[in-house]
């Protein structure tokens, strides 16, 4: 006003911006090990089952789909993000045991404990093992099974006995 002047200034602190953005991973198997977490900006704080720190434990979540979250702060400014991450069981592959078998028997049906994978072998068709196929020995028979990101598999040794002739050669006559 008039021959006064005044003038005034302040300073305006402006934080720059964060982003929580999760990378995205998995599937994982429960066997699987733990994985480091990454966002697109470091620093923030990570929470779920199967979190500590910033690594994720497929075992310690467990089988499911678990939500993991990522927040980060930087001054005034904060973010955000939520991803699920699955976890598959681990199929069991052990493979039931087969009793020694003659190489006439009718075949046999071949059973695991996790049912739906594949078996392989020497005298196996699907899920049957035929000895006379087989023939006599031992043959090595595998069992592979797939559950999502899981996979295990298993052997077993199948003994095939050689047919036996139990034929008396005539003898005789005798005194």
């Amino acid at each position: 006003n008039g021959a006064c002047a005044a003038t005034d200034s302040t300073e305006v602190h402006v934080d720059s911006t964060v982003l929580a953005t999760i990378d995205p991973q998995g599937p994982f198997c429960e066997s699987d090990a733990a994985i480091i977490l990454t966002a697109a900006d470091n620093g923030g704080t990570w929470s779920g089952p199967g979190v500590s720190g910033d690594s994720f434990d497929p075992a310690s979540a467990g089988s499911g789909s678990h939500t993991i979250t990522y927040d980060i702060t930087n001054g005034a400014c904060a973010d955000s993000d939520t991803e699920v991450l699955d976890v598959d069981a681990a199929p069991d592959p052990t493979i039931d045991p087969v009793s020694d078998l003659c190489e006439d028997e009718a075949a046999i049906t071949l059973n695991a404990a996790t049912a739906g994978g594949t078996w392989s072998g020497t005298g196996v068709s699907g899920d049957q093992f035929d000895p006379t196929t087989a023939g006599p020995g031992d043959h090595i028979i595998t069992y592979d099974v797939t559950n999502g990101a899981c996979t295990a598999s298993d052997n077993i040794t199948i003994h095939v006995d050689s047919i036996v002739d139990a034929t008396i050669d005539p003898q005789g006559p005798f005194c």
